[in-house]
């Protein structure tokens, strides 16, 4: 009788303990699955479907993205990786799907093998390692990374990742690739990297900016790799100069996003350059330095012109 008092007293717990567990699995983000070829509709689909090597490379995708999401519990870096993969999965939908445009393999061959080479190459970028720690999938060590150098600042209304990702034609292939703006914010401080793809090269821009009556207002901008703009100074570039609004509280006014952006996106990770720059562009309240002053030609028996700043000693 005690025996089945405990069995009928437990009931009610482990059926909670079971509606948990299904709860949470319906909540919890699932893994990327194979195809279904049974279900195949798309030509891409059908492609995959048809080729031996594509449906296994396929397969290995699914398992590599599911092993990345049971690496982790911790429920931002997976939400991160599962927006990750339905950007991929959107971008191999849409451009991988329509092999038939200008520039695109016209050999069905060449055409499996351009899918066949990006389904590999993103299973390659979901089953790295982190090189500091072998232990752990690359993606969530950057993720990690990521949001400790956020961690560093204020946060707050502007900071956060817009990113834009798409299979670029390289050649006969399609290499994918995101860009967009990584943006921190430290107080009224906001500093924005933005890389920009165009015509086969890439062009970062670095914008300063303050924030004014709840309005983030440009203070600065400069270009690495751009033509048109003001190309960014550096110990590689000692003539570069900043473009520089006549009135930065005025001018480049951009309220808040409608909605939270992101704030993790291991696919714009800056590297330790750009981390470096936007230590600075942060934390430095006289940031950016005023661009330096091109040596004037002197004349013979004349005198060099005084540094800016140096007193007039008439």
């Amino acid at each position: 009788m005690r025996g089945s008092d405990a069995q009928f007293s437990a009931g009610p717990a482990v059926t909670r303990l079971l509606a948990a567990a299904v709860a949470a699995s319906l909540l919890a983000p699932s893994p990327a699955r194979a195809i279904d070829c049974r279900k195949a509709a798309s030509p891409l689909e059908r492609m995959i479907c048809a080729d031996a090597a594509l449906r296994k490379a396929d397969a290995a995708l699914g398992s590599a993205y599911g092993g990345l999401l049971r690496g982790t519990d911790d429920a931002e870096i997976r939400a991160m990786l599962v927006a990750s993969q339905k950007r991929w999965v959107a971008a191999r939908d849409t451009r991988l799907g329509d092999l038939d445009a200008a520039g695109a393999p016209s050999d069905p061959a060449d055409a499996r093998a351009v899918v066949l080479a990006a389904i590999r190459a993103r299973t390659r970028d979901l089953s790295g390692r982190s090189t500091s720690d072998p232990a752990r999938p690359h993606w969530i060590a950057a993720a990690l990374r990521q949001r400790a150098f956020a961690a560093r600042f204020t946060g707050g209304p502007f900071a956060g990742f817009d990113a834009a990702c798409d299979f670029l034609p390289v050649g006969q292939d399609r290499v994918y690739g995101c860009f967009g703006s990584r943006r921190y914010q430290n107080g009224d401080r906001v500093c924005t990297l933005s890389d920009d793809w165009a015509s086969g090269h890439t062009t970062e821009t670095r914008t300063v900016a303050r924030i004014v009556d709840g309005a983030a207002r440009t203070v600065a901008t400069c270009t690495i790799g751009g033509s048109d703009d003001a190309e960014c100074p550096g110990p590689g570039n000692p003539a570069g100069r900043w473009t520089r609004p006549a009135a930065p509280a005025a001018a480049g006014a951009a309220a808040p996003p409608a909605g939270p952006r992101a704030v993790l996106d291991v696919e714009l990770a800056p590297d330790a350059e750009a981390e470096t720059w936007l230590s600075t562009c942060l934390t430095d309240p006289a940031y950016p330095p005023p661009d330096p002053v091109p040596a004037a030609r002197t004349g013979p028996g004349s005198s060099p012109p005084a540094p800016a700043g140096t007193p007039n000693s008439r």
